[in-house]
C-alpha cells in the first residue's frame, strides 16, 4: 500500500509578513480617513444624505472597476492580435 506524503507546512515568509503589515497599516489609514470625514453630504441620484468618506470610498471603487475592465480590455486586444499574427515556421 502506497503512503501518501502529506505538503510540507508553509511558513510565514518575510513577503508575507511585509504585506500584512502594509494592509493593516491601509486598514488604519482607511479607519482614520472615515473618521475623520463622517459629515453627511446631500447626493444628487439618491437624494438622501451619505457619509462623506462613502462618497469617496464609492467613487474610488468605481475607479478601480473601470481600471480592471481597461486593463482587461487592452490585454484582449494584444493577445487577439497575438494569436492572428502571421507565424514563420522558418526563419531561416
Amino acid at each position: 500500500m502506497a503512503t501518501v506524503q502529506q505538503p510540507a507546512p508553509r511558513r510565514r515568509t518575510l513577503r508575507h509578513t511585509f504585506r500584512m503589515a502594509i494592509l493593516v497599516l491601509a486598514l488604519g489609514i482607511l479607519a482614520a480617513f472615515a473618521i475623520g470625514n463622517s459629515g453627511l453630504v446631500n447626493v444628487w441620484p439618491f437624494r438622501q444624505n451619505v457619509p462623506l468618506f462613502a462618497v469617496v470610498l464609492g467613487c474610488f471603487g468605481l475607479g478601480l472597476i473601470a481600471g480592471w475592465v481597461g486593463r482587461g480590455l487592452a490585454q484582449a486586444r494584444k493577445r487577439r492580435e497575438t494569436d492572428s499574427a502571421p507565424r514563420n515556421p522558418d526563419p531561416g
